[in-house]
């Protein structure tokens, strides 16, 4: 993504070739969302309206597995409570 940025590339006539590198497995979900955006084969741009979203939505998964996992501790922390309290 700083790639496209850094290029300009956030219209189809300013498209760019990426090569992925570390970050590919970002680039192939972003293209899939539709936040990058094959202009033509093997060049791509930013779509800033896509991103938004895509980055919405990455907020918000990150938000449930936060609460997923918080749910998890105190859950695990009330079963070794009640245990204590048992004994």
């Amino acid at each position: 993504m700083q790639a496209l940025v850094g290029a300009g590339a956030t219209l189809p006539a300013r498209a760019v070739a990426l090569d992925g590198g570390a970050d590919a497995r970002m680039l192939r979900r972003m293209v899939r969302f539709g936040a990058v955006v094959e202009a033509k084969p093997g060049l791509y741009y930013l779509d800033a309206q896509r991103l938004e979203g895509f980055r919405g939505a990455l907020r918000r998964r990150r938000a449930a597995l936060w609460a997923a996992l918080s749910g998890m501790i105190g859950t695990i922390m009330t079963v070794l409570l009640m245990s204590a309290i048992a004994e």
